[in-house]
């Protein structure tokens, strides 16, 4: 088992682990009044939030990068490329509770669940990217790998744009 697979792993049973009571059709049914329904929600958008921030986590540092803050290390970034691929379908399968008719506040735009194949598809592209950006970091190219690390980006900014709410 490789390091990267090892933290999906790690990171996939933590997400299933939490959101497995509320993810169930017997448990939904079982918890059916209101206090239970924010509870499951309130869990749901934690699990989310944990794994957005955990891509948030790998991409800090990218940025700090193709930026030119911070040294350009391609191992890092061959990395954390690594990281956001494993991350990017396990966000995808966070969101599969739907949280849009609830009073928990989060940023997530109902439309998520309305096109799910929209949403779907976006975080292919962010996995798309992410596993790009690897191959550019082995390849060594820093102006390349600056490229790949701005797909990438685009790639989360754009599913903020369709599917978070605007916080500027």
């Amino acid at each position: 088992m490789t390091k990267s697979t090892g933290l999906a792993g790690l990171v996939a049973a933590a997400v299933l682990l939490v959101a497995a009571p509320f993810t169930t059709p017997t448990a939904v049914a079982a918890e059916g009044d209101a206090d239970a329904a924010t509870k499951r929600a309130q869990r749901a958008i934690a699990t989310r939030q944990g794994a957005l921030k955990l891509l948030g986590f790998y991409m800090g540092p990218l940025g700090g990068m193709a930026r030119g803050r911070i040294p350009m290390d391609a191992k890092i970034v061959e990395r954390n490329a690594a990281r956001i691929a494993s991350l990017a379908p396990i966000v995808g399968e966070t969101f599969r509770y739907d949280t849009s008719g609830t009073d928990v506040a989060t940023e997530a735009l109902p439309v998520i669940w309305t096109k799910p194949n929209a949403f779907a598809a976006k975080s292919e592209t962010l996995l798309e990217k992410a596993a790009e950006l690897g191959r550019l970091a082995r390849a060594g190219d820093e102006g390349a790998i600056k490229g790949g690390i701005g797909a990438l980006g685009q790639a989360c900014g754009s599913c903020h744009e369709d599917f978070r709410v605007d916080d500027d």
